[in-house]
């Protein structure tokens, strides 16, 4: 069978055995790790008494929420049942001893398996979500990172404690839908994964890009449609894919390649980012960003890094070929302010700027993938007229683009390697090093 392939990605558009948590664990290095170095950070001792800590904390109790009994209102932490406190308490206190939380990973999909959705059952789905907040609490409340919440905005509250962007109720069936393109991984897999991989960096920002630069080096985007049919042949789930088999790796069905660590698109790596961070307490949210924004049409998504006020022009962008081949991009470069998200998303202006991000960067320090694209279109004729043009007529005018000074660039680029031959070579040599890349461990 051929590698598994990678494609540009500039927008949006996968059998061995399914990995159990406990082999998914194993392939970490984590099967023999005892309870009490689980966390590098773990606080000696028994847990605090968490009512008692809420208390001392009234803006995260009272941003702590689920939704009511067979409704899709919310109640706050202060109108829980004590049967829901007493299931936070327990999260909390295993988490806090380093102990493995009895979840089921992934959760059974309850819908019917003619409808493409997933739908989880009550306790699943409550289990999953206060295992999640118990992390984000034990994570403040030990001083597990070198940050800490308690001066974040709501919007921040809001990403880390409810379950708004995570599921919604389904009134037919009484089972809570999937919001996200992806289920998240329970907390102890999802903080095992980012320690082992050292990308828990000294600030928030930090973590932000350690963990981009992960997506930069590993993630693939995921082929065909979005029907749960598909969705099983990429992760061995029938429905949207569990994150802890995005970063465990799976092989698609019929495939003979080494596992990846696919992603679903611009969605899925959105939800991943989200999941993955809020583990650590940097809170994510999603942003729709559309393609046709007069029509708000091939809608896209990307992800806002809410506690520092910063975005990608795509959640593709950081597998973007532009990104990827040489010279890559750090995280830091390919990470956008609030202005220019404005200035592209929300101006009210009509220009499609999905995935602007790395076409801007390779404009000044043009890619070998960028390079490739000059010269089979001069080998076409199509100089100026040809893909490149194509990419960046969205973006600029002819003017605008030839004041860039892009195409003298190319032009001084491609003479300094050797010509077109040297180009091509160079590039090949690049892609298969990606390809090779991403087929390891």
């Amino acid at each position: 069978m051929p590698s598994f392939e990678v494609q540009m990605h500039s927008r949006c558009g996968l059998c061995s055995p399914a990995p159990t948590r406990r082999t998914f664990l194993t392939a970490f290095g984590l099967g023999a790790i005892c309870a009490s170095t689980k966390f590098a950070c773990a606080a000696a001792g028994s847990p605090p008494d968490l009512t008692r800590e809420l208390s001392r904390r009234p803006r995260i109790a009272s941003a702590i929420s689920w939704f009511a009994p067979a409704a899709a209102n919310q109640l706050v932490y202060a109108q829980w049942p004590t049967a829901w406190k007493h299931e936070l308490k327990q999260f909390h206190d295993l988490l806090w001893a380093g102990q493995p939380l009895p979840l089921t990973d992934p959760p059974p999909n309850q819908s019917d398996p003619s409808v493409n959705e997933t739908l989880l059952s009550t306790e699943d789905a409550r289990h999953l979500f206060l295992a999640l907040v118990a992390q984000s609490l034990v994570v403040e409340i030990g001083q597990r990172v070198p940050w800490s919440i308690g001066q974040d905005n709501d919007a921040s509250f809001a990403a880390l404690f409810s379950p708004a962007e995570m599921f919604v109720f389904d009134r037919r069936s009484g089972l809570y839908r999937v919001n996200w393109a992806g289920i998240a991984a329970p907390p102890d897999v999802a903080y095992h994964f980012l320690r082992t991989q050292a990308l828990i960096g000294p600030t928030r920002r930090a973590t932000i890009e350690r963990l981009l630069q992960w997506c930069t080096a590993r993630l693939v985007h995921f082929t065909g449609d979005t029907s749960n049919a598909n969705l099983e042949r990429q992760w061995q789930y029938y429905g949207e894919p569990p994150m802890s088999r995005i970063i465990s790796g799976t092989v698609a069905a019929g495939r003979n390649d080494p596992p990846h660590h696919i992603t679903a698109g611009c969605w899925g790596t959105a939800a991943f980012l989200a999941a993955m961070l809020r583990v650590v307490n940097v809170p994510v949210a999603r942003e729709v960003v559309y393609q046709d924004p007069g029509s708000r049409k091939k809608a896209h998504a990307t992800p806002h890094f809410l506690s520092e006020d910063l975005y990608l022009s795509h959640a593709d962008d950081p597998y973007n070929l532009l990104v990827r081949l040489r010279p890559s991009r750090t995280a830091s470069q390919i990470l956008i302010g609030r202005d220019r998200f404005d200035q592209w998303f929300r101006s009210g202006g009509m220009a499609d700027n999905v995935g602007r991000q790395p076409f801007e960067l390779a404009l000044a320090d043009p890619p070998i993938g960028l390079l490739k694209d000059y010269v089979d279109d001069i080998a076409k004729g199509t100089a100026k007229t040809g893909q490149i043009w194509q990419n960046y007529s969205r973006y600029y005018s002819a003017t605008e683009l030839e004041k860039t000074g892009l195409w003298s660039r190319l032009e001084q680029r491609t003479a300094a390697l050797g010509g077109p031959d040297a180009v091509k070579k160079e590039y090949r040599a690049a892609f298969d090093a990606l390809q090779k890349s991403l087929s390891e461990p």
